[in-house]
């Protein structure tokens, strides 16, 4: 699941639209939009899920999968979703790490 996609889901579970969403966070629609399309900064999120009320993990945690989370590294968002997703970035650590020590 896309965040658009879970944020739309959260909103519609707590009577919200979008537009009320973009207004909390001081932007517009459009703004919403291009953040939740992209690679989203740490602050965004958390300004999202004020707005939204919720936690900012909320925000990947898909409902239908017990597996999930959220791990910044280097400045880049990575949404976990399973098993591989973790062995992947942990992969890409380890070999950032490797490359910056030769």
């Amino acid at each position: 699941m896309s965040l658009l996609d879970r944020v739309k889901q959260i909103a519609k579970d707590k009577d919200l639209t979008l537009k009320i969403v973009a207004d909390r966070m001081g932007i517009t629609i459009s703004g919403l939009y291009k953040h939740l399309k992209n690679n989203p900064s740490l602050s965004v999120l958390k300004r999202l899920s004020e707005a939204m009320e919720v936690k900012i993990v909320d925000l990947f945690k898909d409902p239908d999968n017990d597996f999930s989370g959220i791990i910044s590294y280097k400045g880049k968002i990575y949404k976990i979703d399973n098993k591989e997703d973790f062995f992947y970035l942990y992969g890409k650590i380890e070999e950032d790490k490797d490359s910056a020590g030769q």
